[in-house]
């Protein structure tokens, strides 16, 4: 009768939709939903009194709960249901009707039927590919899709409805509005500003000013305000930016505790444009080719070109384009940054593959650092030969892990070196200090693979739904 309970709950979810349909079987009692809808409305009352549309098909078949054997088969001959489930009755009377059901279909071809018998209180689990439709509304109706192009959205449940609107769009056409969680954390600090700053720099790296001395930008996400003797942190809260903010407030609480200034901090320095320009050719020509950068070029415009894929550096204020390719953007854009943060801060720090073995000459390299032992000892030189340049000074320290012993054996072997290179004298005691940094990195590392991760399993599932006529939005996933 759907009066009430899970029927009338799947009836209301299913009527507003013209693709499904509902079959009433049997004397309906006058008075019930079942009753009504026999007469087609145009529209049905919810339990809770809500009015929606009458839009599924609605028919009527005479069947009583006592059938013979012929009358059921002929049921279920014209319906031709993918699942049937045989209840309420005797286990080897049910048993016989689900044989004899089996035997009818099993030769024809074009019927997948799937018969079930269970026991009382067993469940039966059904699986049903459905598909859903969403309508386009707002700014994203606007210009007219193009095959191959992604559209991505909200994706709006209303009225068993469905609608895909932009972020923007929210407030629009829903009560729904689009928000930011910003955290702000206050730190109490009375040591020397510059020492405050120089340990952020080495956390960070170099900090971008934002208004003046008194409020600059780390990790480009989290906003230091100096005021007095209150440090203010504020950003955008999301897992790596926390992250982020953590690793600062370690090195606040560090800079509060020393109690005499650290000498010789680092200052930036000013670096030569010509040099710049000449060391960031020679870095692009070993990473895409020498025929992928020009030799010579005037003014403050450079470009490589991959593959017909050009991309365009402005050296004026470090900007990259690539209209065709944002991947090789990006790469080409952090070269660039990288570099050049390299050069200007005297403390930099560079991590880099051989690529920047030959042709780098950067003043005032103090230290390489070898983190995985050379193939060969032309590599060997060529790395460390980035210090020490003309009459500078330098050290060149060589990490060596057991597994490349044979390694280093035979390049000291090439090398005529009859004796092992000197140890490098290490204090314990200055590595239990940045014991907490590198624990803080380690998270940020494992954090950025999961997401990672969850970015190339997100790509599988937009693929595998796309395949399947579903839409994923972005901001909730399947």
């Amino acid at each position: 009768m759907m009066q009430s309970g899970l029927s009338r709950e799947l009836f209301e979810s299913w009527c507003t939709d013209a693709k499904n349909g509902v079959i009433i079987a049997g004397y309906c009692v006058e008075g019930t939903l079942a009753k009504t809808i026999l007469s087609e409305p145009e529209e049905i009352t919810t339990m809770v009194g809500q009015k929606l549309p009458l839009k599924m098909s609605v028919d009527y078949i005479s069947f009583s709960a006592h059938t013979d054997y012929q009358q059921t088969s002929e049921f279920i001959r014209i319906l031709k249901p993918p699942h049937v489930v045989l209840v309420h009755g005797e286990q080897n009377e049910m048993s016989r009707l689900k044989a004899a059901l089996q035997r009818e279909y099993e030769d024809d071809p074009n019927t997948t039927m799937y018969l079930h018998n269970p026991r009382n209180t067993h469940c039966v689990e059904l699986y049903f590919r459905g598909e859903k439709t969403a309508k386009v509304m707002g700014s994203l109706a606007v210009d007219k899709p193009k095959p191959g192009n992604t559209l991505s959205g909200v994706l709006v449940k209303r009225n068993f409805n469905y609608h895909l609107l932009a972020a923007n769009d929210l407030p629009k056409y829903t009560d729904m509005s689009m928000s930011q969680i910003m955290q702000r954390q206050s730190i109490h600090y009375s040591g020397n500003t510059g020492v405050l700053r120089h340990l952020i720099t080495q956390v960070a790296g170099l900090l971008e000013p934002v208004e003046g001395d008194k409020k600059t930008r780390a990790f480009n996400a989290i906003d230091i305000t100096i005021d007095s003797k209150i440090v203010t942190l504020e950003w955008v809260a999301n897992p790596v930016n926390d992250m982020y903010a953590d690793a600062i407030v370690a090195a606040i609480l560090q800079a509060d505790l020393l109690d005499a200034p650290i000498k010789n901090l680092s200052t930036s320095v000013k670096v030569d444009r010509m040099h710049f320009k000449e060391c960031l050719i020679e870095m692009l020509q070993d990473m895409f080719g020498e025929d992928s950068v020009p030799k010579m070029f005037k003014g403050e415009k450079l470009y490589v070109t991959v593959n017909d894929k050009k991309a365009d550096i402005d050296l004026s204020n470090l900007e990259v384009t690539c209209p065709e390719d944002e991947t090789f953007k990006q790469i080409v854009e952090t070269a660039v940054s990288k570099l050049y943060q390299f050069t200007k801060d005297e403390r930099g720090i560079l991590v880099a593959t051989d690529v920047a073995a030959r042709g780098l000459d950067i003043p005032k390299i103090k230290h390489v650092l070898h983190y995985q032992t050379p193939r060969t000892s032309e590599s060997y030189l060529h790395r460390s030969g980035r210090t020490a340049r003309a009459t500078q000074l330098g050290i060149t320290v060589l990490l060596i892990d057991p597994s490349e012993i044979q390694s280093y054996v035979r390049m000291c072997k090439t090398l005529n070196k009859s004796q092992d290179l000197p140890m490098f004298p290490v204090q314990e005691d200055c590595l239990k200090s940045v014991k907490h940094i590198v624990n803080l990195g380690r998270q940020l590392d494992k954090l950025e693979l999961d997401m990672r991760k969850e970015n190339s399993e997100e790509g599988w599932l937009r693929k595998a739904a796309k395949e399947m006529d579903i839409i994923v939005d972005d901001l909730y996933p399947l």
